[in-house]
């Protein structure tokens, strides 16, 4: 493959990533016309002269002419998917295409054609030293948030280790329970401090920082932004509890609570796996074998789609974790049964350390909080955004694809 120069290679993801945005704005199953194409490429060329790229809309039949060393976008279709490829001609008839779905790869002219509909943009490189500008990172967490997430992981702290103090030492369940509340408590209200600065960062800033046309991949885009702020906060302050948690379990925890709250873990985490691997929630999930051949793009993008279209899919994401949890105290319980010296006090305070062991590894799992705390929160703001929409300047909507988002809903 050939090699691309440091300049190359801004360029490239710089157009890619602002002219990738465009293919979803129509729907997956469905051939654009020559008309939206042509207005797609002209919204696609304002947003390129915004980073200081000159481009040109050009005609399938001009493809030939094309100059070596100029970059072209073109819009293919693959297995009815509608996706801009970003095109470098090098000799002959082969193409150097970097595709956001598949990668680089290497096609000829006549395989081009055959995939190519519309119209393409030529994008003029200057000597092929093109400076992006980059656009300003927006400020996602104040000072009051994060002081916040500090204070709330230093309760958890504290709390944890008067949780396992009292119940390592025999203490009354009462103050198991008291610590383990306080505990839980302060990682809920983490989460509602997360998803306040997420909510209010995308209804409020989200729409001017792109300034595209919004559809589901602008959100994420502006969640993924978001998240960067979030996870690097969050991430470390998770951690340091944990370990100060699991400094405490390993010098103070007997053996018996050990294995106990170990058997039950490996279980919450077995059964998940199993659900996760087997079961399809009708979510909007395809099947595993389908995920394998598919990109993580498109598999995202069908996720999704199918998200916003029914209120049992709230449930039904939580339905594994809830699911592994009744069946793993359903198991433990029916150990502890069967031992001669059964204490109610006693498998109560385990039970509700272990869940509560569960509950928290779920919390700090990276799939768990960056995806489906993100999905949650799309599900609840959804119907918010049409309202949205509907007030701002007819700038916003671009080639026509606000107008259809408002016919649909």
């Amino acid at each position: 493959m050939m090699m691309l120069q440091e300049d190359e290679k801004s360029c490239f993801k710089a157009v890619v990533r602002e002219s990738y945005r465009f293919c979803y704005s129509f729907k997956r199953n469905d051939y654009l016309t020559l008309s939206e194409m042509k207005n797609n490429l002209l919204s696609m060329r304002n947003e390129l002269a915004k980073l200081g790229v000159k481009s040109k809309g050009v005609a399938i039949e001009d493809f030939n002419s094309i100059p070596e060393k100029t970059g072209f976008i073109a819009q293919l279709t693959r297995n009815k998917i509608n996706h801009f490829v970003f095109l470098k001609k090098k000799k002959g008839d082969k193409w150097l295409v970097y595709d956001p779905a598949y990668g680089y790869l290497w096609m000829r002219e006549n395989e081009l054609k055959e995939e190519m509909t519309g119209r393409g943009l030529l994008v003029y490189q200057n000597d092929n030293k093109v400076k992006i500008k980059k656009k300003a990172r927006p400020e996602v967490l104040n000072k009051s948030t994060t002081l916040c997430l500090g204070l709330m992981a230093l309760i958890r702290c504290v709390t944890g280790v008067l949780f396992l103090y009292s119940f390592n030492n025999n203490t009354h369940w009462i103050y198991s329970f008291a610590s383990l509340g306080v505990f839980l408590l302060s990682a809920l209200f983490t989460m509602w401090v997360n998803s306040n600065a997420l909510k209010t960062f995308v209804l409020n800033k989200s729409i001017p920082y792109q300034n595209l046309c919004f559809n589901q991949t602008a959100f994420e885009d502006s969640v993924k932004v978001v998240n960067e702020e979030l996870s690097y906060e969050n991430g470390i302050l998770n951690k340091f509890t944990f370990l100060v948690l699991a400094s405490v379990m390993a010098f103070n925890m007997n053996y018996y609570i050990a294995i106990y709250f170990g058997v039950g873990v490996l279980l919450f985490l077995a059964m998940r796996m199993i659900l996760n691997r087997f079961i399809d929630l009708k979510r909007g999930r395809i099947s595993y074998e389908e995920n394998k051949m598919r990109s993580d793009i498109v598999k995202e993008e069908m996720f999704l789609s199918v998200w916003n279209k029914s209120n049992l899919c709230l449930l039904l994401s939580y339905l594994p974790n809830l699911l592994c949890i009744v069946l793993t105290c359903a198991f433990l319980a029916l150990i502890s049964f069967m031992q001669n010296n059964f204490s109610l006090d006693y498998f109560l305070s385990n039970l509700v350390f272990l869940v509560g062991s569960i509950l928290y590894i779920i919390r700090i799992d990276d799939d768990f909080s960056k995806k489906d705390k993100v999905k949650m929160l799309m599900f609840k703001c959804g119907p918010k955004f049409d309202e949205i929409l509907e007030k701002k300047e007819e700038k916003w909507y671009h080639n026509g694809v606000g107008k259809e988002t408002k016919n649909e809903s």
